[in-house]
């Protein structure tokens, strides 16, 4: 067996999840939040993907990273056309998927010290 080092970047890593939680550092998360390698955000996150405007977005975007990850929850969903525009607008590139392919998505491009931030619902 092979091991080898973690070399996520950042102060805040993402450690574990699974249905309804996401932990980052030692941090149990149950409600939707913003993570980048050194920015955790929860306050004026909406709690679900299903209650997310495109006012939300604003802290999102107000950071400069380069690709945009969303975890709906545990299944696949389409933003609003309101929500959708705005990511479109950012010009930059984003994906929704699930939150856990989120998670292993940010965990690899982390890694690869690119430049990605993710919103994350964990429900």
């Amino acid at each position: 067996m092979k091991f080898n080092e973690d070399r996520e970047n950042g102060l805040y890593l993402l450690k574990a999840y699974d249905k309804g939680w996401i932990q980052v550092n030692d941090k149990q998360l149950s409600s939707g939040f913003i993570l980048g390698p050194s920015v955790l955000i929860e306050s004026g996150v909406p709690a679900t993907f299903e209650t997310l405007k495109a006012a939300h977005l604003n802290a999102l975007l107000a950071h400069p990273a380069e690709i945009i990850l969303i975890g709906t929850g545990v299944t696949q969903k389409l933003p609003t056309p309101a929500v959708h525009q705005a990511l479109i607008n950012s010009r930059r590139g984003f994906e929704l998927m699930t939150t856990a392919a989120a998670c292993r998505t940010y965990k690899v491009l982390n890694a690869e010290a690119r430049s990605v931030l993710a919103l994350l619902f964990p429900t």
